[in-house]
């Protein structure tokens, strides 16, 4: 989320506190929430996306929704990218493994993580706008599970009202309004929240500026849901999760999340994703053009 909201995430430090002891507060908010979630071993393709860069490093969510293709948020990608020092987890541990840049083992061996080829940028994405917050990372490798498909009709006023899934790695407690420190971050969790519609002008707050709320076409494009308690919300490392849709008794991603409220509460913005269906049909043909590494 653009320097905020489901943010530029969280950078190195901030979640490399795992070896410290806790105190009864961090325990307790460790065994909550997302943000008022629950920890979860289900949906194996909501990995957790670490990326490597020049100014360090960023952790996001990302949904595996083809061979060797996870879909995030671009604003998860930031400048000079590092795809050879950039690993994904998808263990069913709910928490991964410490370590910044793991011992990754080969393609075709057992193993949790897996390293990142390359990164493919929407190509409209202005970061300026927060729009379209979209992004593909292509792994070097095949994950064991099947992957999660598209919601591929148009979200319209048939789902409002409607309960939805979230499930990412981020914070269960935001300890700023602005969300750069949380709590309970690294450890996968799922939530529900309800779907309002699309944003409106008054979404845009200025003390919590995305500018893309006062386009009416990126408006049009975006889900918003409703993240009060005793609903659950998405908080700093949740960006590029998936709004999950139930279709047919199957769960379809609806929306990649890109932005919060402060504090990581009220709501969740979502960019949507029929309108970007031609660029993931381009991105995950060209995975299927490249070499397949085997998986075990």
């Amino acid at each position: 989320m653009q320097d905020r909201g489901w943010h530029w995430l969280i950078v190195g430090g901030l979640l490399a506190c795992g070896g410290e002891a806790e105190d009864a507060e961090q325990l307790q908010q460790r065994e909550q929430s997302i943000v008022r979630g629950e920890e979860t071993e289900a949906f194996p393709q909501v990995v957790m996306l670490r990326v490597q860069h020049a100014a360090g490093a960023t952790r996001c969510t990302a949904s595996y929704i083809a061979p060797r293709v996870l879909l995030t948020a671009a604003h998860c990608i930031r400048p000079g990218p590092v795809p050879q020092l950039s690993h994904v987890y998808f263990g069913e541990d709910a928490a991964p493994p410490d370590g910044p840049i793991p011992d990754i083992p080969p393609p075709g061996e057992a193993s949790e993580l897996a390293g990142v080829d390359s990164f493919l940028v929407h190509p409209d994405y202005d970061p300026a706008l927060n729009y379209p917050d979209v992004a593909v990372v292509y792994l070097d490798r095949e994950l064991p599970f099947a992957p999660l498909p598209l919601l591929t009709e148009r979200v319209g006023r048939r789902f409002e009202g409607d309960h939805a899934t979230i499930v990412g790695w981020g914070g269960s407690r935001a300890l700023t309004a602005d969300i750069t420190q949380v709590e309970g971050a690294g450890i996968k969790r799922r939530g529900r929240v309800t779907i309002v519609g699309t944003p409106t002008e008054a979404d845009f707050h200025e003390d919590d500026p995305n500018p893309g709320m006062l386009d009416p076409a990126i408006r049009a494009d975006s889900l918003k849901t409703d993240g009060r308690a005793p609903r659950s919300n998405g908080c700093a490392g949740d960006s590029g999760g998936p709004l999950l849709i139930k279709k047919n008794g199957r769960h379809h991603i609806a929306g990649v999340g890109y932005w919060t409220g402060l504090f990581c509460e009220d709501y969740n913005i979502w960019a949507r994703i029929d309108p970007l269906l031609g660029f993931l049909r381009g991105a995950i043909e060209a995975a299927g053009r490249q070499p397949l590494v085997p998986r075990l």
